[in-house]
């Protein structure tokens, strides 16, 4: 028998727990009223079942999306037909699982598993970057300030020149003043 067998065994065998699970087996009266009541046999069933379609058909399997989309909370305190509703729903989620071929369990990627996010999530990644960023701050502003400091030392020089030439300009021009005779003269 191989494992196919198996497991369609298996969910045979839940379905047919299942149908023995009724209200009237799992409720106690009040109050001259019935009302819903969780039993071992119930509990063990469901557990059961969600551990079969865990194993076999995953998290994101139609069948256990069925199973989540019950309530079990309401089982307990409620009328029979809420009581019918909820189990239904139990006992559709191991009924689909009927002649399913089990699965090869592939979750969809987690973003987490990306290249790009773990270098964003890791601190060492972090610790690099800011480093050589300061690095290339520092850098920049050497170079920065050489060219500003090379650009600044010849305009110095020029405007050390013009006022050399200025300075001989002006003493010229004294010079020439002197020599020309004055009108009272």
């Amino acid at each position: 028998m191989n494992k196919n067998q198996l497991l369609q065994e298996r969910i045979q065998t839940l379905i047919d727990e299942g149908e023995k699970i009724t209200f009237s087996n799992n409720s106690y009266s009040s109050h001259g009223e019935r009302y819903g009541k969780v039993s071992i046999e119930l509990n063990s069933w469901k557990a059961r079942v969600e551990q079969l379609i865990l194993e076999n058909y995953g998290d994101y399997s139609g069948p256990y999306k069925l199973l989540e989309s019950g309530d079990f909370q309401k089982i307990n305190g409620n009328y029979s037909n809420e009581f019918d509703r909820q189990l239904s729903i139990f006992k559709g989620a191991i009924s689909a699982c009927k002649g399913l071929p089990k699965k090869i369990i592939n979750k969809p990627s987690n973003l987490n598993d990306h290249p790009v996010i773990g270098l964003i999530q890791n601190r060492y990644f972090w610790g690099v970057l800011s480093i050589l960023t300061g690095g290339a701050f520092v850098l920049g502003m050497h170079f920065g300030n050489s060219r500003f400091d090379s650009e600044k030392n010849a305009l110095y020089e020029e405007n050390r020149n013009f006022r050399i030439q200025v300075e001989s300009l002006n003493k010229e021009l004294n010079n020439q003043k002197d020599s020309i005779p004055s009108s009272s003269e």
